[in-house]
């Protein structure tokens, strides 16, 4: 009598196979999941201070004139122990004077550590070449605390006309290096700009979900890494009028006139209301995060708005709101001062702004109280 065949038929070895195949392709992405933290889309290049002899400009309205500012690989810096006087500021009309650090800092030079170290990374609004040193909110912070009683040591780390990529740049390059004990990051509606220094790298989708194709990624070195969103801002734009601006008008003829302003300002404040801007700032907050815990410092962030939203008699803080929700994620302190601004321009004829984003003296000071405020109760308490 003949055996039965016991070999296992074709279709069966491939079912084998396949259950093996996924069995294993489970227990690598556990494992990778186990031992490899989620993917970064954030690389930071390489940089140092820039290196600059001491030198004098007299410029005759803006700093932009030249003689400030190094354009640098790993993006725009100030030039370091320079003094720069300007005879009438394009913005305040008042004679100016700015001198920067061995750092490239609009600040006194940094000695040996005393008392609780804040430093304040921004662009033009926490650089404020329009306002004496000393009338700038990050200043302004440190007089308020020490009259306080508090030892409190504010760094200006701002630089004009920079965003979130070159800020995270800084941070990397000469701020930890100064042992702050909080890094304050001061957020405006134009952060998504493009700028040298941090690159978001284009993982492929796969890497975005599964921690296994994310390693085989890194091992292939695959993923782009591009310094520009992935959409250019002109089609942002075509895309927020078509689906979102006319949800957001809705017969209002106020709201119609702000969003006329957003919609021309676009390339710079106005492209905050665009959710493709949040794709680019969201990996950039989520890194200064990671950085906070990395490094050991507390973070913390400003949110400053831009003039139309202040005067507008309705609410505008959708760019606000995004920033507070990721805030609250990452359980990071925020102080948006879009409501101190708001209520207190209702109740003042006296002017808050220059321009579209940039403080009078008077409103400096208001926002100065206000962060030290908080950072002295939600940030640093006793």
């Amino acid at each position: 009598m003949t055996a039965p065949d016991e070999t296992p038929s074709l279709g069966k070895k491939f079912l084998l196979a396949g259950v093996a195949t996924l069995v294993g392709l489970a227990l690598s992405e556990w494992l990778c999941r186990l031992f490899i933290p989620a993917p970064q889309q954030v690389t930071i290049l390489p940089g140092k201070p820039p290196e600059a002899a001491p030198a004098q400009v007299n410029l005759s309205r803006h700093p932009e004139q030249g003689g400030l500012y190094l354009e640098t690989p790993a993006g725009r810096r100030l030039r370091p122990n320079t003094t720069v006087r300007i005879d009438r500021h394009a913005l305040s009309g008042v004679p100016i004077e700015i001198q920067t650090n061995s750092l490239g800092q609009r600040n006194r030079e940094p000695g040996p550590k005393k008392g609780t170290r804040i430093l304040f990374l921004g662009d033009s609004i926490t650089f404020a070449d329009y306002l004496p040193e000393e009338s700038g909110y990050v200043r302004q912070v440190e007089t308020m605390a020490r009259a306080d009683g508090l030892d409190w040591e504010t760094i200006n780390a701002g630089v004009g006309a920079v965003s979130l990529k070159t800020e995270l740049s800084i941070l990397l390059e000469s701020g930890l290096a100064l042992q702050p004990d909080v890094v304050v990051l001061a957020w405006y509606l134009n952060d998504f700009q493009d700028s040298k220094g941090v690159v978001l790298r284009r993982l492929p989708p796969l890497a975005r979900h599964s921690r296994l194709v994310y390693s085989l990624s890194l091992v292939a070195g695959s993923g782009s890494a591009s310094g520009l969103p992935e959409i250019p801002v002109s089609q942002w734009e075509v895309e927020w009028k078509r689906t979102v601006r006319s949800q957001l008008i809705a017969g209002d003829n106020r709201r119609e006139a702000f969003f006329d302003e957003v919609d021309r300002a676009f390339p710079d404040w106005g492209g905050a209301w665009s959710p493709r801007a949040w794709e680019v700032m969201d990996p950039l907050l989520r890194e200064f995060a990671r950085l906070s815990r990395e490094h050991g410092f507390r973070p913390a962030w400003i949110a400053f708005p831009a003039r139309p939203q202040v005067e507008a008699a309705f609410d505008t803080s959708e760019p606000q709101r995004r920033l507070a929700a990721m805030a609250a994620g990452l359980k990071i302190p925020l102080l948006d001062t879009l409501p101190v601004l708001h209520s207190r321009a209702a109740a003042s004829t006296a002017p808050l702004f220059y321009d579209q984003c940039h403080h009078t003296e008077e409103a400096s000071r208001i926002i100065a109280r206000a962060v030290a405020d908080w950072l002295r109760d939600d940030v640093l308490p006793k």
